[in-house]
């Protein structure tokens, strides 16, 4: 039997663990879009009413009114409903993350830029209340650092791209370094945000990572 190199084994092992995340399969059968709504939106509700701890496939399909059996059936264990409710809110925020970034027009400063992302984001713990109760799931659960990884990869990669084109009077600095760590900055603080705070405290921390990545950024970027 071929053994396998230790750097390649934990490939291996990250790779199966995501494989684990994943849905069974792409429905395409109205109902079963439907079945998966459901239950991405009984998900929702109970990581709204603050019973994250509590959570099980269970009381998932309890509160979407259909039998377990429907919930294994598209979801292999809990987890994989946290990834794919974390990766359907995370892919709309990409998407508003790269259009606000790449708004010249109407935010022609980067600062601008930086700091409608930061109102994003805020907002979006007080607009949505399953989202805070999400994160603090995706980023305290090692079983849940794949999506965080995915989520991570993606901003940090479309950042760089930018930067390497020169974008942003991007110069002096290695693009995918600074953007990577752009993009870890900002997840540490919203980790803590999600985890740690309280409602009254979070725009004060919000302020204070738009005081700290523009004072990182302006190291590199020019208006």
């Amino acid at each position: 039997m071929t053994s396998i190199p230790p750097s390649n084994r934990d490939k291996s092992a990250n790779s199966g663990a995501l494989k684990a995340l994943h849905q069974r399969g792409r429905p395409v059968q109205e109902r079963a879009q439907r079945r998966i709504s459901q239950i991405l939106q009984a998900t929702r509700e109970l990581l709204a009413e603050g019973s994250a701890s509590a959570l099980t496939t269970t009381s998932i399909a309890e509160r979407a009114n259909i039998p377990v059996s429907s919930v294994y059936r598209y979801f292999p264990n809990i987890y994989s409903i946290y990834h794919t409710l974390f990766k359907s809110i995370s892919d709309q925020q990409n998407e508003a993350i790269m259009q606000i970034v790449s708004d010249d027009s109407t935010r022609p400063s980067w600062r601008d830029r930086t700091r409608s992302v930061l109102t994003l984001m805020s907002t979006a713990f007080e607009n949505d209340p399953a989202y805070r109760p999400l994160l603090e799931l995706i980023w305290s659960r090692p079983e849940l650092s794949g999506p965080k990884e995915e989520f991570v990869g993606s901003i940090a990669a479309f950042l760089a791209a930018r930067w390497e084109a020169g974008e942003d009077g991007f110069r002096d600095g290695d693009p995918v370094i600074v953007a990577r760590l752009t993009v870890q900055i900002f997840i540490a603080v919203e980790a803590y945000i999600a985890v740690s705070l309280e409602a009254d405290k979070r725009a004060q921390y919000f302020e204070e990572l738009f005081v700290s990545l523009e004072s990182y950024l302006a190291n590199y970027l020019r208006d």
